[in-house]
């Protein structure tokens, strides 16, 4: 769900959205009992617990992170998530991964870039979407750096996210070393489809 790509250095913020859908008639609880990710499991805070996920629908936990090692140059990191999913007393056991990242040591004159960016959908419409759906976003950003930083889009395909032309956007005048912030409005970052 981030801009980092499947190469990334030392040190850098990843993302995921983590996306629960269920299309069965009956609701669930589904508890992360396992990971390798920070902000996952039930004992984390935040965490990616729901529950209670309803038939046929979708929700989505935006707070799965991991800051890529030097121990992880060797073999890359996979994210893993194990799930406990539960209903009317039954307990299923589940276990997901993600893609391999690789990870590569930081040149010696580079630096990370200042902001991590994840762009991740929030809305409940799952897919195909059809005419006149409006598809809604978060955007998070990570200050990847030691100083205040600010965090200004100058440019999107989305409604009301870039500062230049829109009456709202997901501007972010300062941003705290090392800290996330996010651009989670319903009236921002989203997209009408139409014809």
């Amino acid at each position: 769900a981030d801009n980092a790509g499947d190469t990334v250095p030392v040190g850098t913020h990843l993302m995921w959205e983590v996306t629960y859908d269920n299309p069965t008639d009956k609701d669930y609880s589904v508890s992360p009992t396992e990971s390798n990710l920070t902000g996952v499991k039930t004992d984390a805070k935040p965490n990616c617990r729901f529950s209670s996920l309803k038939a046929h629908s979708r929700n989505h936990c935006y707070t799965a992170t991991y800051v890529a090692k030097d121990s992880d140059v060797a073999a890359g990191f996979t994210p893993s998530i194990s799930w406990d999913v539960t209903r009317d007393g039954e307990k299923i056991t589940t276990t997901t991964t993600a893609p391999k990242v690789t990870v590569r040591a930081l040149n010696k004159d580079e630096t990370l870039p200042p902001l991590a960016v994840a762009l991740m959908r929030k809305d409940t419409l799952g897919g195909p979407v059809t005419l006149d759906d409006t598809v809604k976003y978060k955007l998070v950003l990570v200050n990847q750096t030691n100083k205040q930083i600010k965090g200004v889009p100058t440019a999107s395909t989305l409604e009301n996210t870039a500062v230049s032309g829109n009456t709202g956007y997901c501007r972010f005048g300062t941003i705290q070393p090392n800290a996330t912030v996010s651009c989670d409005s319903d009236s921002m970052a989203f997209h009408k489809i139409t014809g």
